[in-house]
């Protein structure tokens, strides 16, 4: 039979460094035989389980350490949570364990070569919970991916009544959470379960307890500078940039940019009936065998919109066209369509005004 020694500066040392978060405890001390004779150079195999909440509660992390040598004293030391994870716990890593939301005890075995089964030293409650591992759930609130902690977004936040306002670039918003606080039926705090959370594309949380379902409206403090509605996602105050920080225009591109592309061959095609044709820029047009007939979407549903068209076919020339065809109401160059006749390459440039299709570029060989 295994017992400990001597419960003192041994026992069980969490002494952490405040500058870093360890994912280690230190554990000392000193094996006896029952008839008190120090241990002495020898191997034993020890087990650690920490438990919640109870002595003989649910382990939430169990691990061993094989062969630990005890010196010339018959002391033993390892580190917790560096040994090898039995699997029997509810996590993998000291550091997962939520230690401020528990009462925790530690559970100590220790097997000797030839001695069996594992027999148990002690248990011993985790009184003072270690700074390093609240620090290490801080460090994953307060992580920084830019390095630059000056462009964060949200700047502060206070909780008045049911009111939480939050600050961000100088602007504040209020969200009243008081259609959240609800009524408990039995005054304990500590057992609201929060069943399901749903975050909607119109920035509406629904929050179940149970069978009750709450709405709260983040909509002002989802959308700071971009906007949305039906139509879709827009900013009208700020200066895009994709590619560069300091963007000159409304849009600013620092590097290559790609339009959509789509080749039309020989037949009718009906923008109205294709948005993915619709949101094309570049369009070539293939009248190798018969003509490529083109009708657009309404100038009035697009303002500003280009359409570029590449008349193309195999051999030296040809006598098929490109027919573009305006809606009805609107016009063309003043004409209900547009035709590319050159019996050689064309190219062809159009553009929404908001009431009718104009040409900005034409040209052919």
């Amino acid at each position: 039979m295994i017992r400990i020694f001597a419960i003192t500066a041994l026992q069980l040392l969490c002494l952490f460094a405040l500058s870093q978060t360890p994912a280690t405890m230190t554990y000392q001390a000193v094996l006896r035989d029952n008839a008190g004779n120090q241990l002495v150079n020898q191997t034993v195999t020890i087990e650690f389980a920490i438990r919640e909440n109870d002595p003989n509660g649910t382990i939430v992390f169990e691990e061993y350490h094989n062969l630990i040598p005890t010196n010339q004293f018959g002391l033993i030391s390892t580190m917790i949570g560096s040994g090898v994870i039995t699997g029997n716990g509810t996590y993998a890593t000291l550091t997962n364990i939520p230690w401020g939301l528990h009462t925790y005890f530690l559970e100590v075995r220790a097997v000797f070569p030839g001695e069996g089964s594992p027999q148990l030293i002690g248990v011993s409650q985790l009184v003072t919970v270690p700074y390093a591992y609240f620090a290490s759930q801080a460090e994953r609130v307060i992580f920084e991916a830019d390095g630059d902690t000056t462009n964060e977004v949200i700047e502060d936040f206070s909780l008045n009544g049911s009111v939480l306002t939050i600050t961000e670039n100088e602007l504040e918003y209020s969200v009243d959470l008081s259609t959240i606080s609800g009524s408990d039926n039995d005054n304990a705090t500590d057992n609201e379960i929060i069943t399901a959370l749903n975050l909607n594309d119109q920035m509406q949380l629904d929050i179940s307890e149970g069978a009750n379902t709450t709405t709260v409206d983040l909509s002002n403090v989802a959308y700071n500078t971009w906007n949305r509605n039906s139509e879709g996602i827009y900013n009208i105050n700020d200066q895009v940039g994709v590619g560069t920080s300091a963007p000159n225009s409304t849009l600013d591109v620092g590097g290559s940019m790609g339009w959509s592309v789509t080749t039309l061959v020989g037949e009718d095609y009906d923008l109205n009936n294709s948005a993915s044709n619709a949101s094309t820029v570049i369009f070539l047009c293939d009248v190798t065998t018969q003509d490529v007939n083109i009708q657009l979407i309404s100038a009035a549903n697009c303002p500003g919109r280009i359409y570029k068209f590449r008349k193309l076919f195999t051999g030296g020339s040809t006598t098929n066209n490109v027919n573009i065809i305006a809606p009805v109401g609107e016009s063309i160059e003043m004409a209900s369509s547009y035709q590319m006749s050159n019996s050689l390459a064309e190219y062809v440039t159009i553009v929404s005004n908001g009431s009718n299709w104009f040409l900005i570029e034409h040209s052919k060989d």
